[in-house]
């Protein structure tokens, strides 16, 4: 009976060890991949070429408070269609 139980007792051991490492070893990605359609003010898809894009989060929809932005150059948009990844420069 207590070599079952001190079994269990290291197997549970064991499998506390592996996932609190598991948890300590995880990340947060750092990156987010964003598609998007360009558009003029009129709502019109912009011509194909490369465009200087800035990205911005704000606290709440009022843009009260800035919390990130990042400005990426050279983005290519073709067709209105453009793809980033976001957090790769800041």
């Amino acid at each position: 009976m207590r070599v079952n139980a001190m079994i269990k007792s290291i197997f549970s051991g064991y499998l506390l060890l592996f996932l609190v490492v598991g948890t300590a070893l995880s990340q947060i990605p750092q990156t987010m991949s964003y598609q998007g359609v360009l558009t003029d003010a009129d709502g019109n898809v912009v011509p194909d070429r490369n465009y200087k894009l800035t990205f911005r989060l704000y606290s709440s929809p009022d843009n009260s408070t800035l919390l990130w932005e990042e400005s990426q150059d050279n983005i290519s948009v073709q067709t209105g269609l453009f793809n980033v990844i976001l957090g790769s420069i800041t």
